[in-house]
């Protein structure tokens, strides 16, 4: 059901940004999470405004939150997250993944 409320928001409207928030670790992921991306060392084309973005949010919090490629921060590939989907199918210039730690 989420995916599909997403499919067709991004199918009627253009996104400056799309945040999509866990709860896990603290970090903030920029694109790419996928196996293929992480095997190609694949980039968004805006990777350095991403970067900044990312590096602004992290400087922003009272706590520590790590940010950087998805595939460089964690030990896994995440094939199939909305966020990559929303970076590379519906061209959003500003995905991003943040994780919260939770209490």
């Amino acid at each position: 059901p989420e995916c599909n409320v997403l499919l067709e928001l991004t199918s009627q409207y253009e996104f400056d940004a799309f945040f999509s928030l866990h709860a896990g670790i603290k970090h903030i992921y920029v694109p790419y999470s996928d196996s293929v991306s992480q095997r190609i060392d694949r980039k968004p084309t805006n990777i350095a405004q991403q970067l900044k973005l990312a590096s602004m949010m992290a400087k922003s919090s009272s706590s520590k939150f790590t940010y950087g490629h998805a595939y460089d921060l964690n030990d896994y590939a995440a094939d199939g997250t909305v966020f990559d989907y929303m970076a590379g199918k519906r061209n959003v210039c500003a995905p991003t993944s943040i994780s919260f730690v939770t209490i």
